[in-house]
Formats: structure tokens, sequence, C-alpha cells
């Protein structure tokens, strides 16, 4: 698959992620699969948001039962969230010095973006198809390829692993350690970075190293201060009496084949392009909202060229 339209994402700390160390790739010729394996390829989907004991498990057991390893990694295409704190290229960092610390072959493992598509399922589930059998049709010169889907499921969030019944599901049951789930790791990372080394044990070693260069980051700061006013949003509307129920509106601003865009001033999306807009008040008519008010100069505002 070619990767020719990722934007080059500039790394926080080059010094450890500089070069094309990235490029997980499967080296070497096509060839027939070794009798031992019950599978030729084994699919792995997830965030990993970071790289956690419980993803190595997944990885070990995918290397144990097939060939071939190809690991899709969701939310490749989006800023950095906290929900989504890290680049594809740093998790692809952490899938392979995961190898290379548990002398897992790199060429039997391959890394590919995935881009969400968050309002369907549907062409989702095809960029998965195609990208597995654009990997099939290029390490595998035979047929039939027999693949499977390496996961656990969790909870509601794992629906994913039953989108795809041409494919064998492999459970991983040692997955079911307490405590072992990115959110705890993530929020363990962002309520006191001097909390850090509870997490040895909980990631790999190699996991573990970033993240300590991680939290001396101006990305992981802002992180920090969209994770604290995220908690005390959630806060103040605790003792509701009932759901909250908020609506939010976007103007798309064009001329000149420029659209308007506004530089984010405060989390959500601190320092983040988005366009402009908000909430609407309790009252507000939504054209009045759309007029002046969103357009005002809140933030600073500049144009971003194309149509």
């Amino acid at each position: 698959m070619s990767h020719a339209g990722i934007s080059p994402v500039a790394s926080l700390y080059s010094s450890q992620l500089s070069g094309n160390i990235f490029a997980m790739s499967s080296r070497g010729s096509k060839g027939n699969s070794s009798p031992e394996k019950p599978y030729h390829l084994a699919v792995i989907i997830g965030r990993f948001e970071p790289f956690h004991a419980g993803h190595g498990l997944l990885l070990n057991k995918a290397v144990m039962v097939a060939d071939r390893v190809l690991i899709l990694i969701g939310s490749s295409y989006l800023p950095r969230t906290i929900k989504n704190p890290f680049t594809y290229q740093e998790r692809a960092f952490m899938v392979r010095e995961y190898c290379e610390q548990h002398k897992i072959d790199l060429d039997r493992v391959v890394t590919v973006p995935l881009r969400d598509n968050l309002y369907s399922d549907a062409a989702w589930e095809k960029q998965v198809q195609d990208i597995v059998s654009e990997h099939q049709g290029a390490v595998f010169n035979f047929g039939p390829i027999r693949t499977c889907i390496v996961g656990h499921k969790k909870d509601e969030s794992s629906y994913y692993l039953d989108r795809f019944p041409q494919w064998d599901f492999v459970d991983v049951e040692e997955f079911r350690l307490p405590g072992l789930d990115a959110t705890n790791v993530r929020n363990l990372l962002f309520t006191n970075k001097d909390s850090i080394a509870l997490l040895q044990g909980v990631v790999p070693d190699s996991t573990f190293e970033l993240l300590t260069d991680f939290v001396k980051t101006e990305a992981y700061e802002r992180l920090v201060r969209e994770y604290t006013a995220d908690k005390a949003y959630k806060a103040l509307w605790a003792t509701a009496p009932f759901p909250p129920v908020f609506v939010t509106t976007d103007a798309v601003v064009s001329k000149a084949g420029h659209v308007l865009m506004v530089r984010r001033k405060e989390a959500p999306g601190e320092g983040l392009w988005a366009l402009p807009g908000g909430f609407l008040d309790i009252n507000q008519d939504l054209l009045r909202l759309l007029r002046p008010r969103a357009l005002r100069g809140d933030e600073s505002r500049s144009t971003a060229g194309g149509p």
C-alpha cells in the first residue's frame, strides 16, 4: 500500500524517532507458508494509545499462529488529543521496539495507518478489507490465503471484530488482566507525570521509555491542560438532574477559493485549526450565532488556501 499521501509528522524528540524506522514492510521474496503455522496471515486492529502489555499479548499470539502479521493502526490521521495522544509514527515505533526487544522477526510484521470513518462502518470495513487484500497479493504468491483476525472482545467497543466473518477469529484470553486498559494508562499519564513509574510493567520497556520522553514535551503539557479542562467541565454537569443536551454549530465561510479557519485558544484542541463556531446559548437563534459572534475574532483568524 502506498503512503505517498501521508503528511510528514515532525517528531518532538527526533533523536529517538529519526530516520525511516517506521517502515516495517515485509522484506524478501514471496513464499509459501511454513507448515507448522495454522494461518498465513494474522490481522490485528487497534489504536495502541499507547501500546501496552495487553497489545503485546495480541502480537505474541499473532506471530505464534501465522507466518505474517499485519497491524492496522487506527486514528492515524488525527491531531493529538487526550484520547489519541500519539502519532501514527510514534505508535509504529512502539510496535517495532517491542518486536526487537522480544526477538520477533521484523520481516514478519507490517504496520499500516488506518483512517477513521466516523459516520460509516461500511466505509471503514471496506478500507480494512482493501488493505488486507492488497497485502495478501503483495506478499503471497499462492492461494487460498488462510487469514485470521487476532483480538479480544472486552466490551461493546470490540464490535468490529465480528465485522469480518471471512476471517477466523483468534481470541486472546490472557488479555483479561485487571486494569489492563489504555484508557487507564492515559488517565494516569495525564493526572500526574511524576506517577509515570507506576506504568512500568503495564507497558513494555520500549513504550515506557517513549512515555518518559513524551512527558517532557510541550505537546504533553497541552494535553494535560485539555485533560484538566475536560474533567472540570464534566464535573460541572455531574449533578444535573437530567442529561444535558448541547447544541453547537460551525460556519463555513469561503471566498476567492479560500476557507476561513481559526486557531483555537483554549481546550479542547488548543492550538489546532478549526472552523469558526461555538455553542448555541439558551434562547439564541441559530443564524444569529453564525453571523456575528463566531466571526468577531474570539480566536485569531487566518485563511487556509484551497478550494
